[in-house]
């Protein structure tokens, strides 16, 4: 599924800004394709926030992997300094297992229940969409740092001969 998505991405930015995808800028065209990016943000935020609803609760292809091969779903490590990073780790986890924190439940362990699908949650709604926004922020800033040099040189170059 993710290839299709990766492909119909790239077709629809083909069509709507060509040089964003072959490198080749039209004349006709010039400047930053706003109308690709509001498309994109939509649909980031479509998938983040409602198709995260639909993710399986069953234990993703590492997890099964594991499983099968050493018989647990997490390799357990012992040792000072991985008990203090978990420890760090759930003081600092904004969203631990994609929900919100919870408070420890009232009363005794029970048995658990089995997962509702659709799972309609906020939690997994705000992980799904600041996810996208770590990943846009992350693309916009890889994008930005290979940008500059390019820019910069031809600046210079365009210098140099006036």
């Amino acid at each position: 599924v993710e290839g299709l998505v990766t492909a119909a991405l790239l077709l629809f930015m083909n069509r709507v800004a060509p040089e964003s995808v072959t490198g080749i800028h039209a004349e006709s065209k010039p400047g930053f394709p706003k109308k690709a990016v509001a498309v994109i943000a939509a649909l980031a935020l479509v998938c983040g926030g409602a198709l995260s609803w639909f993710a399986s609760a069953y234990p993703d292809g590492l997890e099964w992997a594991m499983f099968k091969t050493a018989g647990v779903e997490e390799l357990e490590a012992s040792g000072g300094l991985h008990q203090a990073l978990g420890t760090v780790q759930d003081a600092t986890a904004f969203m631990p297992d994609y929900a919100f924190k919870a408070a420890a439940p009232a009363g005794g362990e029970g048995e658990e229940a089995a997962p509702a699908w659709p799972a309609v949650d906020g939690g997994a709604s705000v992980a799904g969409i600041v996810g996208s926004a770590i990943v846009l922020a992350v693309a916009a800033l890889v994008g930005l740092l290979l940008y500059l040099p390019k820019r910069r040189r031809k600046q210079r170059e365009a210098a140099a001969q006036s």
